[in-house]
């Protein structure tokens, strides 16, 4: 699981809740973005699989690349 840390350099985009308005709104991401910083905390795609699995969407979009 990628920290709030890890998240905050990365651009994204801000959309109300879908599910409420008055809920706090949306950060969408770019998957690549998130996968690059998900190989930069655990050291690379083999850290990274070891940590989230090779299920993961995520990593596997990065397997393929």
């Amino acid at each position: 699981m990628l920290r709030a840390a890890d998240l905050s350099a990365l651009p994204h985009a801000v959309d109300a809740n879908p599910v409420n308005p008055a809920f706090q709104a949306m950060q969408l991401f770019r998957r690549p973005d998130v996968a690059r910083a998900a190989m930069r905390r655990w050291g690379g795609i083999a850290g990274m699989l070891k940590k989230v699995g090779p299920v993961s969407c995520g990593a596997a979009f990065v397997a393929s690349q």
